[in-house]
């Protein structure tokens, strides 16, 4: 069975699009949601294996998100994708990891491959 992920839209749509078109063609099963209320309302009915959101220096708006979402979902992995930090690539802890932006689609594509144990979504084809 693929893997679920939800992914919060980031400030750049062009951004949530190409994540989601990206990760959905490596097998893997991708809803968007366009803000915070809607994604709790989607993580409390679906259960998510990973979760990929927007952290924003200074703005607490993800921050609660993100630990609203480990609450209703505390097995879930959440991929943070920061800005304002110059370094590229990501880091991987227990719970998920942060990616700074901007980032590359196939770094992500692969991080998200490793956090979820490799699987994709199942069919074999993951890129």
């Amino acid at each position: 069975m693929s893997k679920r992920l939800l992914i919060l839209a980031d400030d750049e749509p062009v951004t949530t699009r190409a994540l989601a078109l990206d990760l959905a063609e490596a097998g893997y099963r991708v809803e968007t949601a366009a803000d915070g209320n809607e994604a709790l309302h989607r993580c409390r009915a679906v259960e998510y294996d990973l979760l990929i959101a927007t952290e924003t220096r200074g703005e607490g708006r993800e921050s609660g998100f993100v630990d609203r979402f480990r609450r209703i979902r505390p097995a879930a992995k959440v991929v943070l994708m920061t800005t304002g930090n110059p370094r590229r690539g990501f880091q991987l802890d227990s719970s998920g990891a942060r990616v700074g932006k901007p980032f590359d689609l196939d770094d992500i594509r692969d991080l998200v491959g490793r956090l979820l144990g490799g699987e994709g979504g199942g069919d074999g084809n993951a890129k």
